[in-house]
């Protein structure tokens, strides 16, 4: 199914949509393709009221035009999907100009302009195992965390262990590459995904640009995933990532030293009771090439329909510890770098009605950018979201 919103992909979001097209006449199996388009803004308007790189204010907003077909395959039980979102951003940005964290406060925060996010085709058995090519969101099924997806700040949707990783980031929002992705049921409660994705996604030169460039020299992103249903609504998952292609040594007095990036997760997601939602997520990423070496995520929300039926509060910290090669490094610098930088962030939502929502927000950032030379940082925000079904079959 398509979704808009902030749940699509474990990050809120802010958007616009578009393709697809899908021929089930040649299907073995007669079935009326179902379709879907939909629409979504969203607008984070955030003020740094206190330290940072600066006091300032900045408007953000991530259009999304989202197209879904669903057909039959080619034998009984068997499906395939067309799938497209369309993304569009302003040119403003956050978090690096004000307030000079690392975690990124706004998960909507990007350098503006007209993307395909994703463009993929999938192929489902009717044994539950299915097969995803084509232009693809790594953040929309792997490291995906449900709860965390109601709130604003980045490290909530996607550790900040595996955003920060490769030459141009991994495929996630707002640039993405070329992936082959397997899903295969291990169990009634479990499975394993497994995913291919282009190592350098996106045109470094020109990030306005979506390219799908495939380069032998600049490798791959192999990931594997797993998750295991512990009961109706709780939700365990570990993995583990690597690149193919070694990346430059942080504090090497050597500039062509090079070292490999890899990585592996675990966490817990889901509904404690009937009121209460949590998660806990623990990472960690290769030191020599990476800025965060480990990661510890973590997260309530509470939502009681008897009580207040459209409010959902939620409170998230997330902490991420530096490498020792990236302290050396900033220190050879003459910066003054921290052992870590931590993020809480207080949220409330508020569903006005099925499409229209609005969720007041707080953050405080201890050692922005890993650095104790910029002063701990208060940010207020408030989102806006707007989410529509255009049309359906």
């Amino acid at each position: 199914m398509v979704t808009s919103g902030p749940t699509r992909g474990g990050r809120v979001v802010v958007g616009a949509i578009a393709i697809v097209a899908l021929d089930a006449a040649e299907a073995d199996v007669a079935s009326s393709p179902q379709w879907q388009l939909q629409a979504g803004y969203t607008a984070d308007l955030l003020a740094n009221v206190r330290g940072g790189l600066r006091r300032d204010s900045a408007y953000l907003q991530r259009i999304d035009l989202l197209a879904e077909l669903e057909g039959a395959g080619f034998a009984e039980g068997h499906s395939i999907t067309a799938f497209g979102n369309l993304i569009q951003t302003n040119d403003t940005t956050f978090s690096e100009p004000i307030v000079g964290d690392t975690q990124v406060v706004s998960n909507i925060d990007a350098p503006g302009g007209v993307r395909v996010l994703e463009a993929w085709l999938q192929y489902a058995f009717a044994s539950g195992t299915s097969l995803k090519l084509g232009l693809y969101d790594l953040n929309s099924e792997f490291d995906y965390i449900e709860t965390g997806s109601f709130f604003i700040n980045s490290s909530h949707g996607i550790g900040p262990d595996v955003r920060q990783s490769g030459a141009n980031g991994p495929s996630i929002f707002p640039v993405t590459g070329l992936a082959v992705r397997v899903e295969i049921p291990t169990s009634d409660r479990s499975r394993l995904r497994l995913a291919v994705l282009d190592g350098v996604p996106g045109a470094p030169d020109d990030p306005d640009r979506t390219s799908l460039h495939l380069s032998s020299e600049e490798g791959a992103l192999l990931i594997a995933e797993s998750d295991w249903m512990l009961s109706e609504r709780l939700r365990a998952f570990g993995a583990v990532w690597a690149y193919t292609e070694e990346f430059p040594v942080l504090d090497a007095s050597d500039s062509n030293e090079r070292s490999e990036a890899w990585g592996a997760y675990i966490g817990i997601d889901g509904r404690v009771d009937e009121q209460l939602s949590a998660w806990l997520r623990l990472g960690h990423a290769s030191p020599a090439v990476h800025q965060f070496e480990a990661y510890l995520g973590a997260g309530l929300l509470w939502h009681d329909p008897d009580v207040a039926p459209r409010l959902t509060f939620g409170a998230a910290a997330g902490w991420a510890r530096t490498s020792t090669s990236f302290r050396d490094a900033s220190s050879l610098a003459d910066e003054l770098p921290a052992g870590r930088e931590f993020n809480l962030e207080l949220s409330a939502r508020l569903q006005i009605n099925e499409w229209l929502a609005l969720q007041p927000d707080l953050q405080w950032i201890r050692h922005p950018g890993g650095r104790v030379d910029i002063e701990d940082a208060w940010v207020l925000g408030l989102r806006l979201e707007v989410a529509l079904d255009l049309a359906s079959d």
